[in-house]
């Protein structure tokens, strides 16, 4: 069986996205300007990946044993990377708190293409492509936590309670969910954003918060001893990369913007 903290964050994503996914088909309900093109034969592999993903690592999370007393022990910082060693004594709970906050906001930050015309033109997709992002951004995440077992920072501190250390989570550390997690969604809303409006004369300011929001994220895991620097570093590569790979390959190059009211949101999908 699943662990109850497993459980709860699963049903809690799951919600959350089903609640944007429903929002943005109700604020889609616009003409359509064709700059994203999405289609059955590539949605499917997308969308049975990332969820097949999550669920094999869920699936392997459930079976991990906690760590024992004596593996603890055998720990020693002096093993791990120079770079990684100012984590050690950091196990601050306000960085966590506001690790925590960052990361279920960023659930919402696609909800903020829709504050345009052109945007909302394109809201199915949008969503659809939000989805992606999130599911493929958690499954790769949740892999290589499944594969590292890295044991968290904060486990190397003589200040943390044994009963923190103990836990099946504090072996979740590489790499930085919370990272990856915001660098997808914010760099997706840029790319998005930008995508749809070619005519902002100062578009290339939407890097600004796609680059800080994740990078302050980043620095409250490291802060918290939640996380390696290398952990936030590969989970903000990873975010990002994704977040600006998906609307990329569903970007509709061969055509031009089609004038509003020309084609409907069912012949848009060429299933």
């Amino acid at each position: 069986m699943l662990h109850k903290s497993m459980k709860n964050t699963v049903i809690s994503r799951c919600i959350l996205l089903t609640i944007l996914f429903c929002a943005c088909l109700i604020l889609s309900a616009q003409e359509r300007t064709d700059v994203y093109k999405l289609n059955w034969k590539k949605e499917a592999p997308i969308f049975t990946l990332a969820v097949g993903m999550n669920i094999y690592a869920l699936a392997a999370q459930a079976n991990w044993e906690p760590p024992s007393e004596m593996e603890l022990l055998s720990l020693n910082a002096d093993n791990l990377w120079s770079i990684d060693r100012s984590a050690v004594d950091n196990n601050s709970p306000d960085a966590k708190k506001i690790s925590d906050f960052i990361l279920f906001s960023s659930i919402s930050y696609p909800l903020f293409t829709y504050l345009t015309d052109n945007c909302r033109c394109e809201g199915a997709d949008v969503a659809i492509m939000a989805l992606e992002t999130m599911l493929l951004t958690s499954g790769i995440t949740e892999v290589a936590k499944t594969w590292a077992k890295r044991y968290r920072p904060f486990v190397y501190d003589s200040g943390t309670p044994l009963e923190e250390k103990l836990k099946v989570n504090s072996r979740k550390s590489f790499f930085s969910g919370h990272t990856s997690m915001t660098a997808g969604m914010t760099f997706f809303v840029a790319k998005v954003l930008t995508d749809l409006h070619p005519e902002w004369k100062y578009k290339g300011l939407l890097l600004a918060p796609a680059i800080l929001i994740p990078g302050s994220i980043a620095y409250f895991r490291y802060k918290a001893g939640r996380h390696f620097p290398t952990d936030v570093l590969a989970g903000y590569l990873v975010g990002a990369s994704i977040g600006y790979l998906i609307p990329s390959i569903h970007k509709n190059d061969r055509l031009s913007l089609i004038p509003t009211g020309t084609n409907s949101l069912l012949l848009h999908y060429r299933f």
